[in-house]
């Protein structure tokens, strides 16, 4: 198993080390696979910091091109493991399971969320490839168009608290973008109390980025 070091900001110390389901997100270029470890370096901060104050270990892996150019939302591999695990949500992991990879022509990828919470209309959009007007999502749905805007507000909420889920571990920048990478992982971590010095793991410098020390 391959071991990495990650420096990370003091204020990124306790999301990772004591949230029950901490992400890293590696760049395209870094193959990063279960099993894995990454040893966390805080950065010097006003004469603090400068030591290793932890280790994740990669637990699971996905796939995604976290920057996708023009789309809207979270990545579903990412949304579905956040409605499955972190925020427990049945319908959102249905409304996945039956959009699967469709994408509405002619919008940007992700629009199509908003409508997950109903099967049913998930059904109708595959096969129109139309953009529902609110008739057709009351007609489609049996619900009153008045419901029909709640249930889409209320997952506008749930797809903008993933989102606040991604941010928390530097995955969105404070400027709202998403950052550059091909996989994220979801990782164990254990603190070191106290912090250990980078000569203890033979490395010499301080690391700038995330960086492979072991294959």
């Amino acid at each position: 198993m391959s071991t990495f070091i990650k420096p990370i900001h003091f204020n990124d110390v306790k999301p990772l080390l004591q949230s029950e389901h901490p992400l890293i997100a590696f760049p395209a270029t870094i193959s990063a696979k279960k099993g894995d470890k990454i040893l966390l370096y805080e950065k010097k901060y006003n004469n603090h910091g400068g030591l290793v104050v932890g280790e994740a270990v990669i637990s699971r892996t996905f796939s995604v091109k976290l920057n996708e150019e023009r789309r809207v939302g979270p990545p579903k591999k990412l949304f579905r493991f956040w409605a499955e695990t972190v925020e427990p949500h049945e319908d959102i992991v249905a409304g996945l399971d039956e959009l699967g990879s469709f994408e509405l022509s002619n919008y940007r990828k992700g629009s199509v969320l908003d409508w997950i919470w109903s099967t049913a209309l998930i059904k109708h959009i595959k096969e129109t490839d139309e953009w529902p007007n609110i008739e057709t999502i009351s007609r489609v749905t049996s619900m009153s168009p008045m419901k029909c805007w709640a249930k889409s507000d209320e997952m506008r909420k749930q797809i903008a608290a993933c989102e606040h889920w991604l941010e928390k571990y530097r995955l969105i920048s404070e400027y709202g973008e998403y950052e550059d990478a091909g996989t994220v992982a979801t990782v164990k971590t254990k603190a070191y109390r106290p912090g250990r010095s980078l000569a203890e793991f033979e490395i010499d410098a301080a690391p700038r980025g995330l960086k492979l020390i072991k294959a």
